[in-house]
């Protein structure tokens, strides 16, 4: 009976350990984008001089750790530097990449919402830019819980 007893707190003890060591583990992980997602916004904001697609390269990296990060664990100051980057950054395709990944933050972004609209018509309706709405400002806006003001591209409705 003891032995069986035994087995079972043992079984219960190793289940809380796994369940403490996941826990932690992921909770780093976080720490770890939070340090990638800053280093990666100042990298963008050091990168100086006519559009690159280096910049665009480390802004589309952006999106990717803003999409595997728990938008809590983004602190204001980032946000903030994040959302910077929409004015400072002289390419539309870089705008657009900084668009998906404050997108991927959901409503913890919702700071990003007036640079969003001042900026939506020149970086939805670039000729340069695919029109894709997961690509879009207007796609961000929604993911942050905002309705977008409507498509106004120079476009005649047929």
């Amino acid at each position: 009976m003891i032995s069986l007893r035994f087995k079972l707190l043992c079984a219960v003890a190793c289940l809380t350990l796994m369940a403490t060591t996941t826990c932690s583990a992921l909770t780093g992980n976080d720490a770890r984008l939070a340090k990638q997602i800053q280093g990666t916004i100042e990298k963008i904001k050091g990168m100086k001089g006519p559009p690159s697609m280096a910049r665009t390269d480390e802004a589309e990296h952006l999106a990717d750790l803003t999409k595997r990060i728990v938008p809590t664990k983004v602190d204001d100051s980032t946000l903030k530097s994040l959302i910077s980057l929409l004015d400072c950054a002289p390419d539309d395709s870089v705008r657009l990449w900084v668009a998906v990944a404050i997108g991927n933050l959901g409503p913890r972004a919702s700071p990003a919402v007036p640079p969003l609209l001042r900026h939506i018509g020149e970086i939805t309706c670039s000729p340069f830019i695919s029109r894709t709405p997961a690509a879009t400002p207007r796609f961000t806006l929604k993911r942050i819980g905002v309705k977008p003001p409507p498509q106004n591209c120079g476009e005649t409705e047929k």
